[in-house]
């Protein structure tokens, strides 16, 4: 008899849920000056919705979930790829130079513009998923078109929009972890996510409509 394993998309949403929560906070400047230092954010990255999102992915891909494990297993390496940037002993920081601020910024730009295009691909696909998935795609593709615009550009005001597209983004994830979470099984009632799959897809995916 094989193993069974639990569902690992509420521990993968909760992963990017508060990853993405702290670094929006800090970059749009919510509760703490703007553009100050987001060190804390580094742990994170890492540990949290890095490497703990990144084995959630990989469980999709056991599940036979492509979607999610593409998602989870990309986001999870963009959070420890973005770590390691941050971390001077990578050498990234240290390698643009003290003076060259431009490279730094159209790297930086060039970085999230790859990301950009890559969301762009799972924002599509991810409507005819569920109305909660497709809000919270779109919300991130703006995210990183705001970062990516800002950052290769050196403008304030796109980054601050970026932060707060950011947020809202985290927000949804929240929810979209609490609808898997918070049942009538575990809690008092359902969260509302509409599923936007067609009837066939989701009796294929979950045995019934």
């Amino acid at each position: 008899m094989g193993i069974k394993l639990a569902n690992p998309k509420p521990l993968g949403l909760c992963a990017f849920a508060v990853t993405t929560m702290v670094l929006s906070m800090h970059t749009a400047g919510i509760g703490i000056p703007y553009n100050s230092p987001n060190g804390v954010v580094v742990g994170l990255c890492m540990f949290y919705g890095g490497m703990t999102q990144f084995i959630a992915g990989l469980i999709n891909f056991v599940d036979g979930t492509p979607f999610d494990a593409t998602s989870f297993c990309s986001f999870g390496a963009f959070w420890m790829a973005y770590g390691a940037i941050q971390i001077p002993w990578f050498g990234v920081i240290g390698g643009w130079g003290a003076n060259n601020n431009a490279t730094q910024r159209h790297s930086t730009g060039i970085f999230f513009l790859a990301w950009t295009i890559f969301i762009f691909i799972v924002m599509v696909a991810s409507y005819r998923r569920h109305l909660g998935v497709a809000f919270m795609f779109t919300c991130l593709w703006l995210t990183f078109l705001m970062l990516c615009i800002g950052s290769w550009r050196d403008t304030d005001k796109f980054l601050k929009a970026g932060g707060s597209f950011g947020f809202i983004t985290s927000i949804i994830a929240f929810y979209l972890a609490a609808t898997y979470m918070i049942t009538e099984d575990h809690g008092f009632i359902n969260l509302i996510n509409v599923d936007l799959r067609p009837k066939n897809r989701r009796i294929a995916e979950d045995g019934h409509e």
